[in-house]
């Protein structure tokens, strides 16, 4: 009698225990249909990757700077690699755009190097500028019309507005989509394509850009996917594949972020070929600014002179990005993190996932 009632309770305990475990099952798929959002491992990235090397299909651009134009290392033609070269470029003032600016002055030298597309580049970088010509229609117009003739003038296919500005979400944002509207009109008018750069970071720090709005009214979205950490703040990667446990961002909940609001098709994602030298303490924490170094220098300054620098190099998995450890010579720590050409490969094995055919790189003689 004993052992039959012994069975039946454990028989009725692994019964509740079933039900349990199969309504807190239900409601754990239901709280991830809601957040629908997609971590990728480095090893999911890299398993997919295997059947997405071929990017013969894929558009590549370079940007080009005037400041790379100038001086006794003055290319005579620029690489014929590439798709499309963007001039970097002119700027846009509250005044219009001046012919007396170094970006102007260069662009003749660019026009006679470059084969192929060629686009300009509108830089509008300065943040008190940019608020000062949102806040005046005429400064707005001025810049646009100056912009639309030059690119005519000189046989440009396409502008790219490079407008960045700092400030928290919504802070201008409806002056910004209207700025972009009248651009991309003006632009169609004078049977001109129309990109626009936005920071890779638009939706991880809040910036003031209504991505649905502007990729209505252009062409393409060129997305900056680097400089996610700064010069001035803690040593990482210049724009990680996977978030991962560390990060706090990447590649992968950027992109699910942005595929909701922007179509593949109409993206670019750009690569900072370069990095950041941070002296460090021994907690790794920064005790200076981040030295903004090209992927050319750290190569030929540290990976080629490793052994003798007594460095330490790891390619890291999440980031797909190459960290480097030494000890300067007035023995202090130092941190480098950068993109190069296999940190790249990598990333554009996942672009290629997500259905993106686009590339660019900043910039022409940086790597």
């Amino acid at each position: 009698m004993i052992g039959r009632r012994l069975l039946l309770a454990i028989l009725l305990f692994a019964t509740l225990l079933g039900a349990i475990c199969y309504f807190g099952f239900s409601l754990f798929q239901k709280s991830v249909s809601k957040t629908n959002v997609e971590r990728l491992s480095p090893q999911d990235i890299n398993a997919k990757s295997k059947n997405h090397l071929a990017f013969n299909n894929y558009k590549r651009s370079i940007f080009v700077p005037y400041w790379q134009l100038s001086g006794s290392n003055q290319p005579s033609d620029l690489d014929s690699q590439y798709d499309r070269y963007i001039y970097f470029g002119v700027a846009g003032t509250v005044d219009g755009v001046p012919t007396d600016d170094p970006g102007y002055e260069h662009m003749d030298g660019f026009l006679s190097m470059a084969k192929g597309s060629r686009w300009l580049t509108i830089r509008m970088t300065d943040s008190e500028v940019n608020d000062v010509v949102l806040s005046n229609k005429t400064s707005q117009i001025k810049v646009v019309n100056d912009s639309v003739r030059i690119a005519k003038e000189h046989g440009f296919d396409g502008l790219v507005l490079d407008f960045e500005q700092s400030g928290l979400f919504g802070t201008g944002e409806k002056e910004i989509t209207s700025f972009y509207k009248l651009f991309n009109e003006n632009a169609k008018l004078g049977n001109l394509k129309f990109a626009v750069t936005l920071y890779g970071d638009v939706f991880y720090r809040k910036r003031p850009y209504n991505v649905a709005e502007i990729a209505k009214n252009c062409d393409e979205v060129m997305i900056m996917a680097y400089d996610l950490h700064k010069s001035r703040g803690e040593p990482g990667p210049n724009f990680p594949l996977s978030a991962g446990k560390n990060y706090g961002y990447g590649y992968d909940l950027l992109f699910n972020d942005i595929e909701k609001l922007v179509p593949a098709e109409k993206l670019t994602v750009i690569f900072g070929m370069y990095g950041y030298d941070w002296k460090v303490d021994e907690q790794k924490r920064p005790i200076t600014q981040g030295i903004s170094l090209t992927s050319a220098q750290i190569i030929k300054e540290y990976i080629e002179r490793c052994d003798s620098l007594h460095c330490t190099k790891l390619v890291d998995p999440v980031s797909a990005e190459t960290e480097i450890n030494y000890v300067g010579a007035d023995g202090r720590y130092h941190i480098i993190w950068f993109e190069d050409e296999e940190s790249t490969q990598k990333k554009e094995a996942f672009l290629k996932q997500k259905g993106v055919e686009s590339v660019a790189y900043w910039a022409y003689g940086y790597f």
